[in-house]
C-alpha cells in the first residue's frame, strides 16, 4: 500500500513545481518497477490530508495504467493527519511534514506487525519534517536502525521508491 502525503505542506515549491508532484513521480515508479517485476503484485493507493482518500483498491502491478491514473488524480487534501492514512492502510489489508491530528504511534505500532513501513521525508532541508515522528513510524531494519529517509531531490526520491520495489520483487 503507498499511502502519500497530500497535506497542504506538498504544496510547497521547494521541489519545482511542488513536493506533491514528486511523490507522484515517484510513486509512479514504484509501480512501473513492481508491474516489470512482479506483475501479480497488488498495489493500492492511499491520499491523505485532514483525512485518508483511498485512491485505487489493492490492484494487480500490471494494471498500471488504472494504478498511475489513480496516483495522478491526488489532489491536495487539507491538513496533515499521518494517522488516518495509516489506518486507511490497515483498513485495506483486511487487519483485524508535521503530523497536525492525533498521533499515528499506536496504528503505525500494530501495521508493523503485519507489514513494513518505509517512510520517506521530503522537502528543502531535514527540518521541512517531523523526522522524529516519521522515525517512530518506521519498521527497523534487522541491525535495529529504522526504515527512514529524508531525500533531499527528486532524482534520489524516484530511485528510492525504485529501489523499494525492487526489494519487494526479490522477496
Amino acid at each position: 500500500v503507498l499511502v502519500l502525503d497530500a497535506s497542504g505542506s506538498m504544496r510547497e515549491s521547494d521541489w519545482p513545481p511542488n513536493r506533491l508532484d514528486a511523490a507522484k513521480e515517484a510513486a509512479r515508479s514504484f509501480c512501473e518497477r513492481l508491474a516489470e517485476d512482479q506483475p501479480g503484485a497488488g498495489i493500492a493507493i492511499i491520499a491523505y490530508g485532514t483525512a485518508a482518500k483511498t485512491m485505487c483498491r489493492m490492484t494487480p502491478a500490471r494494471e498500471l495504467g488504472r494504478l498511475t491514473e489513480s496516483i495522478d488524480r491526488i489532489s491536495n487534501l487539507g491538513g496533515t493527519n499521518i494517522r488516518a492514512g495509516l489506518k486507511e492502510a490497515e483498513r485495506l489489508l483486511q487487519y483485524s511534514g508535521h503530523n497536525t491530528h492525533r498521533s499515528p504511534s499506536s496504528i503505525a505500532e500494530s501495521l508493523r506487525e503485519r507489514a513494513t513501513i518505509d517512510c520517506v521525508g521530503i522537502g528543502g532541508q531535514p527540518a521541512d519534517v517531523d523526522e522524529t515522528l516519521l522515525k517512530k513510524i518506521a519498521s527497523s531494519n534487522p541491525d535495529g536502525t529504522k526504515r527512514y529517509r529524508w531525500i533531499g531531490d527528486r532524482q534520489r526520491l524516484v530511485k528510492h521508491f525504485n529501489a523499494i520495489a525492487g526489494r519487494i520483487s526479490r522477496t
